[in-house]
């Protein structure tokens, strides 16, 4: 424990100060790496600590202020109370997560992972760490929402491959369903990827994959720049055309609460250096229902 944990009296400025820089630290150093993993969970571990030891004078400063400490976390800190008790959790169970996450072959990583390595429930919450890793975004349970036509009509036309389809949701004459897991399944053609969000990278890097081996794929993807999978597959080797405002899938009410991206893998792109930058911001705008 650092001078600044050891139970002095600090005011509420400075004590969210450390707990946003710790988690602010964790989310600069996230990677896929193992050792970068765990350094990340361990700064997060630091924040919780922290709260912890300074609850007292952080509950005085709130009541002082009118608010609760609740309100407090989700404004200033940026997640909820209930996320940081799993993490002083998780840090009461450190070693034993660190034995797990260094014998884990998987291709998972980031907060969730370290929770499930040591058996803290990941349910869904309300403000859930907005500093937290790629894989931390709310996803929602029906994986199944289909491709609005008028992106398929503007970026899918040339595509003959649908992998994440359904016999009667298809954008293409062939495809592979759920049950037969495209991942599992060779890919022919111009692919479309409308994937599910569970797990991207996975998807991603199959895209990525294919391309090298001379294929093109098309993907629909959520405009999760945060993502480690957006860095390491869509930025590094795809051309990325960010949509203006937000879609509204097939199968579900509304419109998405986030923004979308087209990446397309192709033999060319995969040749690119890391770094370049994305392409150009398009606008497209859903036809009007009459």
């Amino acid at each position: 424990m650092d001078d600044f944990t050891r139970g002095k009296r600090h005011s509420l400025a400075a004590i969210s100060a450390d707990i946003r820089g710790q988690l602010e630290a964790a989310k600069l150093v996230e990677e896929r790496m193992m050792a970068l993993d765990i350094k990340a969970q361990k700064l997060r571990c630091r924040a919780a600590v922290a709260f912890f030891t300074h609850y007292e004078d952080i509950e005085a400063a709130c009541q002082r202020r009118g608010i609760t400490v609740g309100n407090w976390c989700k404004n200033d800190i940026g997640c909820g109370v209930s996320h940081l008790r799993k993490l002083r959790q998780l840090h009461q169970r450190w070693d034993d997560y660190v034995v797990k996450r260094q014998s884990y072959d998987g291709d998972r990583y980031g907060l969730r992972l370290a929770f499930t390595l040591v058996g803290i429930p990941t349910g869904s919450e309300a403000g859930t760490d907005a500093h937290g890793a790629g894989d931390q975004h709310d996803i929602d349970p029906n994986d199944e929402y289909t491709t609005p036509p008028h992106v398929f009509r503007r970026f899918g036309s040339a595509c003959t491959l649908d992998v994440c389809a359904t016999p009667d949701k298809t954008m293409c004459a062939d495809y592979y369903t759920k049950e037969q897991d495209a991942l599992k399944q060779p890919w022919h053609g111009v692919v479309w990827m409308n994937p599910p969000y569970r797990n991207l990278i996975a998807w991603c890097r199959k895209a990525y994959e294919y391309a090298r081996s001379d294929g093109s794929v098309i993907a629909l993807l959520p405009a999760w720049t945060d993502a480690p999978w957006f860095h390491d597959y869509a930025a590094a080797f795809g051309r990325i055309t960010f949509l203006r405002g937000k879609l509204s899938f097939g199968g579900r009410p509304g419109y998405a609460p986030f923004g979308s991206i087209i990446v397309e893998w192709t033999p060319e792109t995969v040749k690119r250096q890391r770094g370049e930058p994305v392409h150009v911001l398009l606008e497209l705008k859903e036809p009007r229902r009459l």
